[in-house]
């Protein structure tokens, strides 16, 4: 019964995100995608530590 509530919960959360992206404007989803995005450590933390950590050592360019 308990294995049957966690599916049903799964299946349900699995609808809703699909219903989200039946609504989402695919023009908008390439702009998003296109442009360079990195997450951002603040330089305090850069400044307490090894700075090469926060280096990027791969980047990944995807060409449409």
């Amino acid at each position: 019964m308990e294995g049957e509530s966690a599916e049903a919960s799964s299946s349900s959360w699995v609808v809703d995100m699909e219903r989200l992206l039946e609504h989402t404007d695919p023009s908008a989803e390439m702009v998003r995608w296109t442009k360079a995005s990195i997450y951002r450590v603040p330089e305090r933390i850069k400044h307490q530590t090894n700075r090469d950590a926060y280096r990027p050592l791969l980047f990944k360019f995807v060409v449409i």
